[in-house]
């Protein structure tokens, strides 16, 4: 049993310094590159392909580069909570993203993050994964947007997992 512990463990410090460094492919086309994004000066990025307002910090992070605090995790209905509440630069009608938009913001030429870490830093912290508005058939559970390779999967609901707010169409 003590034996299965230091593995884990060490397979987590593996993970967590693979998560720390952000490569990017200059071979691969970027799917969201700096023109796609203004950033509104308030903590707030537009998407002006999609026209989507974001949060440029995951929930928890706040500050230049989004170092300040600590990225929050919570359960996917406490995250619908969370965001129908949120305030953030005045505006009262914040929301998870669906899966087709927390999708958008998806990196194809990035690793470790994939996403454009010049409008959306400090991604890589955990949690990684962050929940959407899309639930799956099964009540139990809901999209999320693995941010180490930008994939899809399903997570139990009940799952703590990171936030970022969109606002807009």
């Amino acid at each position: 049993m003590n034996k299965f512990h230091v593995i884990m463990m060490g397979m987590n410090l593996c993970l967590f310094t693979v998560m720390a460094q952000s490569e990017c492919y200059s071979s691969i086309t970027a799917t969201t590159p700096d023109s796609v994004y203004t950033d509104n000066g308030d903590s707030t990025v537009t998407n002006n392909v999609t026209g989507l307002m974001w949060a440029q910090c995951l929930d928890g992070l706040s500050g230049i580069g989004c170092a300040t605090g600590t990225a929050s995790s919570s359960n996917w209905q406490a995250a619908l909570i969370l965001a129908e509440a949120s305030t953030l630069a005045g505006h009262d009608d914040w929301r998870l993203p669906s899966l087709k938009e927390l999708a958008s913001i998806v990196e194809a030429s990035c690793l470790n993050p994939s996403v454009n870490s010049t409008y959306f830093p400090n991604t890589y912290v955990n949690p990684l994964t962050q929940w959407t508005s899309t639930y799956v058939s099964s009540t139990d559970k809901a999209w999320v947007i693995i941010f180490n390779y930008g994939n899809d999967n399903s997570y139990a609901k009940d799952f703590p997992l990171g936030i970022r707010l969109v606002r807009g169409e």
